[in-house]
């Protein structure tokens, strides 16, 4: 059951310690703001460096196949993220592919917008989360993972983090782990820039809201409840619909409870992006040339001798 009311795992005490004791993931829920809490007491802006370090490892309960973890597939990749904070947002300075710069670790990483804020239960400390996607240098599969630390003006508490989903049948996992981190507060060169254009990027966001709110409507308006079943395949991470420009979205599975930042869950599609690719591609020579390039035929613009 996902934890409620006042915190009682990822205490100050449990993200202090420089390893977590756990035999398992927590709930995904612990990740978030629990029980009374409010904006961030203290600013954080600068530079988090994180150590390559070995994740605990265990085939997840859903795996119908998967082979040994290899050395290095279980390291967490050693890398240096920059953060600053605009309007509750944690704001990564990085948000494409950050590869490590040394180490052993078969991954590398993508980080994107997370919270921070206080609770009541933390005294002098508030709170941090960020969602990233570790991406496998060698196969290309994504697994979709969640962190946390606790921080004040000078100082910030080991990082706990955890990996529960991913779209590779083949590598079904759960990971997780906690490192001593170090954090250098700066200030973030250009900053005013960056947060204008994250503030332009949640402004053209589409408005993203829950599944029950669309049945909600089609009652309301008389017409037949609209029937799209996420199914209880743990296969089935994200699925919804737009609606007269609304994002309706089930929750997105996770092991561990629903992964809390959906909006930046992202997945490998393997195959897929070739269809994809070609007819995102197809669409935009018709944005910029006209719906006529649906007609062409490309043995009229080149030779084709096989």
């Amino acid at each position: 059951t996902p934890p409620s009311g006042g915190r009682s795992v990822l205490t100050v005490a449990d993200l202090m310690a420089a390893q977590d004791a756990s035999e398992m993931p927590v709930q995904n829920a612990a990740f978030m703001p629990l029980g009374t809490h409010a904006p961030a007491r203290h600013r954080f802006e600068g530079t988090l460096r994180i150590p390559e370090f070995e994740l605990r490892a265990t085939l997840a309960a859903t795996a119908q196949r998967a082979p040994n973890l290899l050395p290095g597939q279980a390291l967490f990749p050693g890398v240096e993220l920059q953060f600053f904070v605009h309007d509750g947002y944690l704001v990564p300075v990085r948000r494409g592919i950050i590869q490590p710069q040394t180490g052993t670790s078969w991954s590398q990483i993508i980080v994107s917008p997370g919270r921070v804020w206080s609770e009541s239960g933390d005294n002098e400390f508030s709170r941090a989360s960020f969602p990233f996607i570790v991406v496998d240098d060698y196969f290309n599969n994504s697994h979709n993972g969640v962190a946390t630390f606790v921080f004040d003006d000078a100082k910030v508490s080991s990082l706990r983090l955890q990996i529960t989903q991913e779209a590779a049948s083949w590598a079904v996992y759960d990971l997780w782990g906690q490192t001593p981190i170090i954090y250098r507060p700066q200030v973030i060169a250009a900053r005013a820039d960056l947060a204008d254009i994250f503030a332009e990027e949640l402004a053209r966001e589409r408005p993203m809201r829950a599944w029950s709110e669309l049945n909600a409507i089609a009652e309301a308006n008389l017409v037949s409840p609209i029937i799209h079943q996420q199914g209880s395949s743990e296969g089935v991470s994200a699925a919804g619909l737009i609606v007269d420009e609304v994002i309706y979205a089930h929750p997105c599975h996770a092991r561990y409870g629903d992964y809390p930042y959906c909006r930046y869950m992202r997945h490998g599609v393997y195959s897929v992006t070739k269809s994809m690719g070609a007819a995102l591609t197809l669409l935009r020579l018709a944005e910029k040339y006209g719906p006529e390039v649906f007609d062409l035929k490309i043995v009229d613009y080149i030779n084709v001798d096989a």
